[in-house]
This record gives structure tokens, C-alpha cells and sequence, in this order.
């Protein structure tokens, strides 16, 4: 434990992890999983990575240990990491597990440990509770806060597209993709409109087939071919559910022995 720092005896749930996009996705069980997980978290010396000590992480047998998983569950514990790594909600940090939006979901502030009036739990003082060094961005809820705040914290929640262009580009291959895909739509010397409408869904996509073992330039090349086939922009989602296996097997030999003629070089004035 981080000298000068008390633990929390709790963690805080949200309601819209009953309906969420990710929760729609996981089983009754990977849910109990998940929630146990935070709770496991909560505990950690570290708030929000699954830590053994200040400096070990815990292992996946470690974690299942510490919640009582049987031999038969543990496939579950295993199913629910590899969802949330997919889809972002846990990162493998230095070979610790951490809970990316722990600090979204968990910041505390006084008014979550203090009693609000003397009917409440008088023993829970804030001294008792309360770290040396609250963690926090304000000392009033969201609720409490102005609305400008308020209005200011949803910015910082939700970034401009700008933000989230940057943050869809910084890894340099992309970037290289993302260019090409512009230069050959014809942006910015035949249109001032930027033709990619969705950076970070794009950037997504494309890093799924960088992953799975393509080149910027295959990926490309599948792209312009969808491209010319369709008479417009066709999204990289498309790409990488159609672009097939990784290199070097069967099925993509076979694959590139089909391929269509691509053009060098498409506009927006171009006719199909």
C-alpha cells in the first residue's frame, strides 16, 4: 500500500453497466466475472490494476485464486479478459492487468465519504476515510458542480473530432494509410471535404488487419479495389471482414491470383 494512502471499503457500480454496448455482450456469469474483477481492483495496492504487491502483478491463476474460482470457472475468468482486452476495457500493462477507465468510473470525492447530515453514519468521518491525497478533479460531484463545469467535464469525456483524429493517427502506419486513402480520393486538390468521416473507427479497423499480418500496401490495394467496385467510399470495416487470412497461407495466395485491375489513381469526378 502507497504510504500516506487508505484503502476504500467499496467500489462505485453504474447503472448503465446493466445495458451498456459491452455489457449487451457478455453472459450473466462473465458479467458477475467482471464486476468481481473491479472489486479485485478496488483492493489492489495500486487502484484499478490487478496486483498481487505494489510491484507484482497477479497472475491469472493468482486471480482466480482470489475469487474462489473452481476448476470449471476458469474458463470464464479467461473468456471475460480476452472480451475486455478486444474491446479495450483491460490492457495488459507490463504484464499486469489494469482496468482502462478505472478513473472514469472511480474518481471519489468528498462527498461520497463524508455524512451529509446527522442521520447518516456519523462513524464514517472523513479522516477515517479519506486519503491524505484525494485522487480527484474538484471537490464537488458532477451534480454538484456549475453547469459550466459540467458542460466542461462532458467535453473532457467526449473530445472533439479533432481529438479523437489525433489520437486515430498517432501511430505512424496508420497515418501512412489514412494519407493515401485521402491522396487517392482526391483530398485536398480535387475536394476541400475531408473523405475519411470516422478517424478512430477507420484507424480501428485498420489496425485489426495490421495485426493480422497485412501490409499498408495490401490493405490498400483491397480498399481501392472496393473502391472502384462500388462507386464510393467504402469503410475499412468492410476491408478487413473481407480481406481474407493472413499472409502466406492458401486461401491468400488464391486470393491474390484473383485480384482485379485497380486504377492508379481515383477522384471524385472519376465515373463508374
Amino acid at each position: 500500500m502507497t504510504r500516506g494512502r487508505k484503502r476504500y471499503p467499496w467500489i462505485k457500480l453504474w447503472f448503465e453497466d446493466l445495458s451498456s454496448p459491452v455489457a449487451r455482450q457478455l453472459s450473466l456469469e462473465e458479467k458477475g466475472c467482471w464486476w468481481a474483477l473491479h472489486l479485485l481492483a478496488g483492493k489492489s495496492p495500486v487502484r484499478g490494476k490487478l496486483l498481487l504487491t505494489l510491484n507484482k502483478p497477479m497472475t491469472i491463476d493468482q486471480i482466480g485464486a482470489a475469487l474462489s474460482l473452481g476448476n470449471g470457472e476458469k474458463p470464464i475468468l479467461e473468456s471475460i479478459i480476452d472480451k475486455m482486452v478486444y474491446m479495450e476495457e483491460l490492457a495488459w500493462v507490463d504484464d499486469c492487468l489494469v482496468i482502462t477507465n478505472w478513473r472514469a468510473k472511480q474518481d471519489v470525492y468528498p462527498s461520497d465519504l463524508s455524512p451529509k447530515n446527522e442521520t447518516d453514519d456519523a462513524d464514517l468521518i472523513p479522516s477515517e476515510l479519506t486519503p491524505d491525497e484525494l485522487p480527484i478533479p474538484s471537490e464537488l460531484t458532477p451534480d454538484e458542480l456549475p453547469l459550466d463545469d459540467r458542460r466542461k467535464m462532458k467535453n473532457d469525456r467526449n473530445p472533439p473530432k479533432g481529438a479523437r483524429k489525433e489520437r486515430a493517427i498517432s501511430d505512424p502506419t496508420v497515418a501512412e494509410i489514412f494519407n493515401e486513402m485521402k491522396i487517392y480520393l482526391g483530398y485536398p486538390e480535387k475536394t476541400d471535404k475531408d473523405p475519411i468521416p470516422n478517424y478512430g473507427r477507420e484507424g480501428q479497423a485498420i489496425k485489426r488487419m495490421l495485426t493480422r499480418g497485412f501490409s499498408a500496401e495490401e490493405i490498400l490495394w483491397c480498399w481501392k479495389a472496393k473502391v472502384v467496385s462500388a462507386g464510393e467510399f467504402v469503410n475499412m470495416t468492410c476491408v478487413n471482414e473481407d480481406i481474407g487470412t493472413k499472409r502466406g497461407s492458401s486461401s491468400s495466395r488464391s486470393r491474390q491470383r484473383r485480384r482485379p485491375r485497380v486504377p492508379a489513381s481515383y477522384t471524385p469526378d472519376d465515373e463508374f
